[in-house]
């Protein structure tokens, strides 16, 4: 979503194409310019910063030093924070809400619930690989309502710091957003304003997001400006029924399983081979 927010904030034409490939380095989201393909949303906000504003630095013209150093703070708290906290919450902790949920109308319930069982496993070690994985239930809540916590915080003084004046609704008190905007909103956005059934994910950082006041107004701000047509974007999500996934859950995670077990096996099996 970050790097769609730039392109809708700067106004450059492109087509959304939705496929469960990855890019070329096996990550999402990824692009095609001009021959080029790049992946992840970083370096693809870097690369139309370079194409089409001149340089990747052309933000720092027109930000302080303060606000520069603010955006960065923001930027990784949600990158390496935030991002894991959402996560451990849908495709550990929710990983049955996610399937119910799936694009995937054409593939059978048994294959994506196979498919939901080695995303929760893979998503699983990717956490184990970060502080949030040794976590328990009650500490992760906690530090994931902190940090949506201290987005309001900065969402309360923005601007102000450095003797900077806040001049508009936005997360470094600019007039119009920044790419750092891109990537606040783009985590903010993921709680609360999914559509119908996102009662399930519910949790105090949700639950904060949702009702306060001043994250309220910035969802509403951006939203207006860069996804005027939201409504008709979610219409087609919260007209689709949902999927009984019950079924396919248990018997995608015992194939899952299965698969784990049969692999581990050969294994076993080839490195007994090699020291025969």
């Amino acid at each position: 979503m970050k790097a769609e927010l730039f392109l809708r904030l700067h106004k450059i034409p492109y087509e959304l194409k939705v496929s469960s490939r990855p890019g070329p380095e096996g990550r999402w989201p990824w692009i095609e310019h001009n021959g080029n393909t790049i992946c992840d949303s970083r370096r693809i906000i870097a690369y139309l910063q370079r194409c089409f504003l001149g340089s990747a630095d052309a933000e720092a013209l027109t930000l302080s030093e303060a606000q520069l150093a603010l955006g960065t703070m923001l930027r990784r708290l949600c990158e390496d924070s935030m991002y894991f906290f959402m996560l451990r919450h849908v495709l550990v902790d929710h990983v049955a809400w996610a399937h119910r949920h799936t694009t995937m109308n054409n593939v059978p319930d048994l294959f994506i619930g196979i498919l939901y069982a080695h995303i929760r496993s893979g998503s699983i070690k990717t956490l184990n690989q970060t502080t949030i994985g040794d976590l328990t239930n009650e500490e992760y809540h906690r530090e994931w309502l902190m940090s949506v916590r201290a987005v309001s915080a900065v969402l309360a003084d923005k601007g102000r710091g450095g003797g900077v004046a806040t001049v508009g609704p936005f997360i470094l008190g600019t007039a119009a957003p920044t790419s750092y905007d891109c990537v606040v909103y783009a985590h903010l956005a993921a709680l609360g304003e999914g559509g119908d059934g996102t009662d399930e994910l519910r949790c105090p950082a949700v639950d904060f997001v949702v009702q306060c006041p001043r994250i309220t107004a910035y969802r509403a701000a951006m939203r207006q400006l860069l996804y005027p047509d939201w409504d008709a974007l979610l219409e087609p999500e919260r007209r689709k029924p949902l999927r009984d996934v019950a079924a396919a859950w248990t018997v995608g995670g015992l194939a899952t399983t299965a698969l784990s077990v049969v692999a581990a096996l050969a294994a076993v099996a080839w490195s007994a081979r090699q020291y025969a």
